[in-house]
């Protein structure tokens, strides 16, 4: 946790190469601003002392004109003795040609100065004025110059100091952006020695935030806001409890991979019998494989790759309580069906009798016939032809080698197939089949064969489409933006997801506005639908091509508002809506330039 800090040390630019002093003890307000500082040293002098005749006058706007610096001229007593004074003049008080003799203990007889009229010369310059009693020849008006030597402070926003800084003494800017007491070192300072330091704008306390892996993060978070990551790796609130921050204060947080996570969709998904909880063994079928998790779904690892291995379906055989030895079956979305006897390890490819191309949506593990049949789409898309196959297994239930896929094809028509189910795990005696459309089928008679005979069973059905739900790793949705501003266009992206990437649930809303001195501008004003993906998502930080955010562009002036509105909807149970993407009340974001 870090306060309003200056961040970079203060820079010591020398004249005497020797100089060693040294600027500390800083201090900030919420008046600071982004900007580099100078401090810079000057030797100077100034009078004092000053003594003239009672009544009679005396010498004002002493300044003097040494330019180069020597210190054996610093210290000076300055004479100025009237020899002249013109009695014929009336009134005699402030008559300008009383002349004064001009004379410096070190610089010697400069010259004559007048009464009312400045006097210069390349060592000083003064001015004579007259008093209540009239100057009288022998006259003297005494006065000393003696070194002076301060920094002028100057900032490249704030411009310019009024107040000069001493060294030794605390200095604070004109208007508190910035403090700090500079100290002098075993070498005094010089002529033209200056400090540089760098301040930035003032801002509550924050905490930065930085992964052993990640670095650290440009993104801050602050007590009590939703934070996210500069990728998006992780996302957290910090809340307060008991005693309060200070500063320095650390949180470790400890993160392991989950591998199957932001932005993923998982086809199908099976657990492992007789796993439970925290410590069930689940599969998952992926656009990149198998994945496998040991720990309930917290973390995930992948399992052996092979040709094709866009996982639609997966359906599980569990030989004992060996590890490893997990039977799995895949349906793929272009190669056929492939098999692993050993958890996922290792894979061989079934595509005899049918295609390898073969695109599988579903598959269905017939245990107690030992029969694995899986739905295969034959033909583009939009008029694909479903066919369902079957394979015998073994007594272990593995693939029999010598064994090809037969499809089972007698009572279907030609719609597309998409699911397959059974109505027993341990004894099998009826299929079920869905697909597009008015498309049911079941079977009639035994099945025991592997070679079952369909009926359509559709009557009271409507036009539903029956398949397999991809399943999302969903979560609590939040808003967050960025933006930059360049010659006064500010470039705004704003993403509205939850940690994994995925958009609101259905009925959610996002509103987008823009307001100048004229006129209020509405950018967007959506109502998300029952969807998966949508604008304002970044669903797979690992590939650039997933980042889909709202960006909005626009010229502003000074007070000009951006106002982000949005409600994210949670269901109940009374409208049957499942998901909860937030507490339901509309919240507003406002930007003022």
């Amino acid at each position: 946790m870090k306060d309003n800090l200056y961040t970079t040390s203060a820079v010591l630019t020398p004249s005497n190469p020797d100089t060693d002093g040294r600027m500390d003890k800083f201090t900030t307000s919420t008046d600071t601003k982004t900007e580099e500082w100078t401090a810079k040293y000057v030797m100077g002098v100034t009078a004092q002392n000053i003594k003239a005749p009672d009544g009679k006058g005396t010498a004002i706007d002493i300044k003097p004109l040494i330019t180069k610096p020597d210190l054996t001229k610093y210290r000076e007593k300055w004479t100025l003795t009237c020899v002249y004074v013109d009695i014929s003049q009336s009134p005699l008080i402030g008559a300008d040609s009383t002349v004064f003799t001009v004379e410096g203990s070190i610089s010697g007889k400069l010259g004559s100065a007048t009464v009312n009229t400045t006097y210069t010369s390349s060592l000083i310059e003064f001015k004579i004025i007259p008093g209540q009693i009239p100057f009288i020849a022998g006259d003297i008006i005494e006065f000393e110059t003696v070194p002076l030597s301060y920094w002028q402070v100057s900032g490249t926003v704030s411009g310019m100091q009024a107040k000069i800084a001493y060294t030794g003494v605390p200095y604070t800017s004109d208007h508190q952006e910035v403090g700090f007491t500079i100290y002098e070192g075993t070498v005094p300072f010089t002529h033209g020695d200056s400090f540089k330091f760098q301040t930035y704008e003032a801002r509550p306390a924050y905490w930065t935030v930085e992964g052993s892996v990640s670095g650290l993060q440009a993104g801050i978070a602050q007590t009590n806001e939703v934070y996210q990551s500069d990728n998006e790796e992780i996302s957290f609130t910090i809340k307060e409890k008991g005693s309060a921050f200070k500063d320095g204060d650390k949180i470790t947080i400890a993160v392991t991979a989950n591998k199957v996570g932001h932005g993923w969709t998982v086809w199908d998904i099976v657990k492992v019998p007789g796993t439970h909880g925290a410590n069930a063994i689940l599969y998952a079928a992926t656009s990149t494989g198998v994945y496998k998790s040991i720990n309930g779904g917290r973390t995930w690892d992948s399992t052996g790759r092979f040709t094709g291995d866009y996982i639609t379906s997966l359906e599980l055989y569990r030989t004992s309580t060996v590890s490893g030895t997990d039977i799995l079956y895949a349906g793929t979305q272009n190669a056929a069906v492939w098999v692993s006897n050993n958890s996922g390890t290792t894979w061989t490819q079934y595509a005899t009798g049918m295609d390898k191309g073969t695109s599988i949506k579903d598959v269905l593990l017939d245990r107690y016939n030992h029969t694995l049949y899986t739905v295969a789409w034959y033909g583009p898309q939009e008029s694909a032809t479903g066919k369902i196959f079957a394979h015998p297994l073994a007594a272990d239930f593995t693939m029999t080698p010598a064994a090809s896929w037969s499809e089972t094809r007698e009572g279907l028509s030609g719609s597309a197939i998409y699911a397959i189910a059974a109505d027993k795990t341990d004894f099998t005696s009826e299929l079920y089949a869905g697909g597009e459309g008015i498309a049911f089928y079941r079977t009639s008679g035994s099945v025991s064969n592997g070679l079952p005979v369909w009926q359509n069973s559709s009557n009271g059905l409507t036009n539903t489409i029956m398949a397999r739900i991809p399943v999302l790793f969903s979560g609590q949705a939040i808003p967050s933006y960025k933006y930059v501003i360049y010659d006064n266009v500010v470039f705004l992206s704003v993403y509205l997801q939850d940690v994994n990437g995925n958009p609101p649930i259905a009925g959610s809303t996002f509103k987008v506005s823009y307001k100048n001195a004229d006129k209020t501008y509405s950018w967007d004003n959506i109502v998300y639908p029952d969807t998966y993906s949508y604008r304002g998502t970044f669903r797979d930080p690992a590939n650039g091509y997933t980042n889909n955010p709202y960006e909005y562009r626009a010229q502003v002036s000074p007070g000009d508002e951006i106002t982000i509105t949005y409600m994210l909807k949670c269901n109940t149970a009374d409208n049957k809506g499942a998901g909860c993407s937030g507490g339901g009340a509309e919240e507003t974001i406002t930007l003022t330039f």
